[in-house]
């Protein structure tokens, strides 16, 4: 599977950057596909200020993300609002990848084959981000800014 890691301008700000994925040959990242899916709910309109306010107020507060959604140490985690769930790769203060997701009517994601896609597809990226991070092929800044040496990655 490939992947492009684009950068969500209209969320990003001073203090953070929020990137999205376009995986294959989509036209939509990510966060596209999300927001239209979702469109006529009001949760999604809650996460999306949220996104909001970190890139351009506040960052990336741990607080504000339900941390340990995906494998220990792969930084899958999610934003909600009501059961609405969207997936995101967790960086630091000044940094998320943003994925899909949807809304969680179960105890657990894995319950739901929706969210499992979801969860999964976030956690083979981030094992391949983790990669090409220690291969110094992505770099990223203290400032939250990606620096990425391609424009396509392949998950392995």
């Amino acid at each position: 599977m490939r992947y492009r890691i684009v950068e969500e301008d209209e969320f990003s700000g001073e203090e953070a950057h929020i990137y999205s994925l376009i995986i294959n040959d989509e036209e939509d990242t990510l966060l596209d596909q999300f927001i239209k899916e979702y469109q006529d709910s009001e949760d999604v309109e809650d996460i999306l200020l949220q996104l909001m306010d970190m890139g351009k107020y506040s960052g990336c507060q741990e607080f504000l993300i339900k941390k340990g959604e995906g494998k220990l140490g792969d930084g899958v985690c999610a934003l909600w609002a009501g059961n609405l769930r969207l997936y995101i790769i967790y960086f630091n203060r000044t940094a998320i990848i943003v994925g899909g997701g949807g809304y969680k009517n179960t105890r657990t994601w894995q319950e739901d084959k929706n969210l499992s896609k979801n969860v999964i597809l976030l956690e083979k990226i981030s094992a391949s981000i983790t990669k090409k991070m220690n291969d110094g092929c992505i770099k990223l800044h203290n400032n939250g800014v990606l620096e990425l040496d391609e424009e396509e990655y392949e998950t392995d």
